[in-house]
């Protein structure tokens, strides 16, 4: 009985630590009902020429990267998306049909 119990508590502490571990990348509202800040894939139409964004301050200010890779770059960011585009858009000088900022949802995998 005791083993059980102590799987059963093991499994409750892995829950609560991902749930406090990962709120930092949950969405964020303002007031307003607007989102301010997440976790999001920025893809740029042409993946053969990827800017670096973290070259410029501006941009390097307001987010935090998770992962890059040849096609895109998943980061963190303090403004929402449509801020955040309008931001890579002006400062890269960039077309908005050339920049793609997407929420994304972060997948916690199941250690049980």
């Amino acid at each position: 009985m005791l083993h059980i119990n102590l799987w059963i508590l093991l499994f409750l502490l892995a829950i609560i630590a991902a749930w406090f571990g990962t709120s930092k990348y949950r969405k964020v509202y303002d007031s307003q009902g607007q989102r301010m800040s997440g976790p999001y894939i920025i893809t740029f139409s042409n993946p053969n020429e990827l800017p670096d964004i973290l070259a410029n301050q501006k941009i390097a200010d307001t987010i935090q990267v998770l992962h890059k890779d040849s096609k895109s770059c998943r980061v963190y960011s303090i403004m929402n998306d449509e801020k955040l585009k309008k931001l890579i858009t002006d400062e890269l000088g960039l077309q908005e049909n050339q920049v793609s900022v997407n929420y994304i949802k972060l997948f916690i995998p199941a250690f049980f």
